[in-house]
């Protein structure tokens, strides 16, 4: 009924109220106005921020190493693990495609997001400082160059990503 009255104009607008669902738990009360009738120069207005919080930083690519030669089809591509600096978990996403930014044209490895310490994902244990990922069979061709990296996301910020490496079949190689 309040805010109908005052939608409808027959309860004067004196500014903006909010209150938290614990509004009546302790002391200062909780609810918060913002301009009113009291600050005619200003107008009533709110600031909404949401995604809050510093991102990680983007994962360092660990292995394969800077223009190794690995002749496997089933590569294990690794990153350092990172920390938020807000403390949030952090999750993992290995990229690569044949194109040199990693991310443009076919994503032949796409792993989605991994968790440190998803029984799906054996390389990415809870404890430890390193994520890895084992390409499945069958996306790497011989002759064909690829470029990989990895992503780190808190769950409410941006994605950050990390250096992008060079893949080459029937070797691996990498560049920072």
């Amino acid at each position: 009924m309040f805010l109908k009255g005052r939608l409808r104009g027959i309860l004067p607008n004196n500014g903006i109220l909010i209150r938290d669902g614990n509004e009546g738990v302790g002391l200062p009360a909780r609810g918060r106005i913002f301009a009113s009738a009291q600050a005619p120069i200003s107008q009533p207005s709110l600031s909404i921020t949401y995604g809050t919080g510093s991102s990680p930083p983007g994962p360092a690519a660990s292995s394969p190493v800077d223009g190794a030669v690995v002749d496997t089809t089933t590569p294990v591509l690794a990153v350092a693990k990172v920390t938020d600096p807000d403390g949030d978990p952090v999750r993992y996403w290995f990229r690569g495609t044949p194109t040199p930014d990693a991310e443009t044209g076919a994503r032949v490895i796409d792993s989605g997001w991994i968790t440190p310490g998803d029984a799906n994902f054996p390389g990415c244990p809870a404890t430890g400082s390193t994520c890895a990922y084992t390409v499945p069979a069958g996306p790497l061709h011989d002759g064909v160059t690829y470029s990989w990296h990895g992503w780190s996301y808190d769950g409410s910020t941006d994605w950050v990503a990390g250096a992008v490496r060079s893949l080459n079949r029937p070797g691996i190689r990498g560049h920072s």
